[in-house]
């Protein structure tokens, strides 16, 4: 059997004219399913791919119908991906702050050790120019 995955892609709200063509219909919540199978491949048989489609925009009475959420049931969903990403934001925003942090660190260790160097070249300047003023008595 072929594993399926089902997402909120899209949830949209049509509103109607006061007056004129279509005023008489209510205004409507909508919902764009994606739908992801894994499929035999047409070129290798043994193999499987991933194949997506979007469906219609639909009314929550076909959502739940075609896919069994009922409106909470999406409510839920969109959380649900929400959180999710929220989630993977999250650790990647701790990723780079740690990689910040050791770049940080190195340039310090590095700051560190440019002075060390600059303090010894002005040791260096200064036996030079005491060496030079011992020579020239």
């Amino acid at each position: 059997m072929a594993e399926i995955e089902t997402w909120v892609e899209e949830v949209l709200f049509r509103g109607r004219p006061a007056n004129g063509p279509g005023s008489e219909l209510p205004p409507r919540l909508y919902v764009v399913m994606g739908v992801q199978r894994e499929e035999a491949s047409l070129i290798d048989p043994t193999q499987t791919e991933w194949k997506r489609q979007l469906t219609d925009p639909m009314t929550m009475t076909q959502a739940r119908e075609r896919f069994g959420y009922s409106p909470s049931g999406l409510v839920e969903l969109i959380n649900d991906q929400a959180f999710a990403e929220v989630e993977r934001l999250t650790a990647q925003l701790a990723q780079q702050v740690q990689r910040a942090d050791a770049a940080e660190a190195a340039l310090t260790e590095l700051s560190a050790e440019i002075e060390a160097i600059k303090a010894r070249l002005a040791e260096i300047e200064e036996a030079k120019a005491g060496q030079t003023v011992a020579e020239g008595e």
